[in-house]
């Protein structure tokens, strides 16, 4: 006889992950093809507030003047801000996307000292745009310029603006992007960043990434898991068997079939040796008779049990597990006694887990059936 384990490839987990692999992806794949639009997503982010004067130190030997008045004395302060814009969306953002319509931020609580002054910016074309554009010098309102930007693209803008020192200045979006239903002002000093706005950063296709990648780190660590588990399992095994051979209450013949044909074939080894002599006979006769008409062969599932009963018999007559005479199969008392015994023993020891082998009974002996089957008909 001979043992052969199932491919780790073909093993049922393994099975059960590519499919689950392939189902996701189908539905990645519909969703991008059919429900994923992409869409430009115009953003403001204060990046920096840094007020020039601390409000609860009064310095005499400074004084700051603006149009004549004492910055100080007027309970006023100058904060210096860094303001971002930028191209948050997967979608450029076209010059025919802003609407013909005013388009910039309305300062609230302060007023501009000077007109911006462009900080840097993600490409040398746009720094150059944002360079030679010419800001409207309105105090209480910043003109944004409606320039083109790819996605990701974005500019910084340094604005020196004086207000009132127990209150910071604030921006109101004016304007509108077609297609994008509203343009955020997003303070990052003041707003901390939570924890599901964390794990969602980042585009669609980097989530997809993301996906994938812990996916197979997750089957990795799996694979190292049930490696070592099997691993451990096996010389456990080893061990169980070795002190079972030695036991002298367990026929090695009875240990021999363990090892050869898995747990599965022991239950069954075991189940038939207690099983009624005459109910076991009928059965066999039974199985014989079903294998014996080939049409049967039609129906696989009952084809496949009664050729694996009438085999397992077979192989337990041929070990002396049973013997038969014209009207019954009698049990070997002393290969039921090792076959109960062994079982106990395996679970007592936890490893009841069949191993997915062949069982090298019904391979080997599906001719000798056939074999007796044909000199019966003689």
């Amino acid at each position: 006889m001979s043992s052969q384990k199932i491919p780790f490839a073909d093993k049922p987990w393994i099975k059960n992950s590519a499919w689950a692999i392939a189902v996701i992806s189908l539905i990645v794949t519909v969703y991008v093809s059919f429900f994923y639009q992409k869409s430009c997503k115009l953003e403001y982010e204060i990046l920096s507030n840094t007020s020039i004067l601390n409000k609860n130190v009064k310095l005499s030997s400074i004084k700051i003047i603006v149009d004549s008045v004492d910055v100080q004395q007027s309970n006023s302060n100058i904060s210096i801000i860094e303001l971002l814009i930028s191209n948050r969306g997967k979608n450029h953002l076209r010059r025919d996307d802003y609407d013909n319509s005013i388009f910039g931020l309305l300062i609230q609580n302060g007023t501009l000292l000077e007109k911006p002054e462009p900080v840097s910016a993600s490409t040398t074309h746009l720094q150059n745009c944002i360079n030679e554009y010419s800001f409207n010098y309105d105090s209480t309102f910043l003109s944004i310029p409606t320039l083109p930007l790819d996605s990701k693209d974005f500019y910084k803008l340094k604005l020196v603006v004086l207000h009132d020192n127990n209150h910071s200045p604030s921006f109101i979006p004016y304007g509108k992007i077609i297609g994008q239903k509203e343009i955020l002002v997003i303070d990052s000093i003041d707003v901390e960043e939570s924890f599901l706005s964390k794990v969602l950063r980042g585009s669609f296709w980097i989530h997809i990434c993301r996906f994938f990648g812990y996916l197979m780190i997750l089957i990795t660590i799996s694979v190292i898991l049930i490696t070592v588990s099997e691993s451990v399992s096996n010389r456990k095994k080893k061990k169980l068997i070795k002190d079972a051979y030695s036991n002298k209450e367990i026929d090695n013949e009875v240990v021999d079939d363990y090892v050869k044909l898995g747990w599965l074939s022991l239950l069954e080894i075991k189940d038939y040796l207690s099983m009624n002599e005459k109910e076991l006979y009928r059965k066999y006769q039974s199985s014989l008779t079903y294998i014996s008409n080939q049409n049967n062969k039609r129906n696989f599932e009952q084809w496949d049990f009664h050729m694996g009963r009438a085999n397992l018999i077979r192989h337990m007559l041929r070990r002396g597990y049973l013997k038969m005479d014209e009207s019954a199969i009698v049990a070997d008392k002393k290969k039921k006694k090792s076959a109960n015994r062994l079982v106990d023993y395996i679970r007592q020891n936890g490893l009841n887990v069949d191993d997915f082998r062949v069982r090298p009974y019904v391979v080997n002996n599906v001719r000798l059936i056939e074999n007796e089957i044909d000199r019966e008909r003689d």
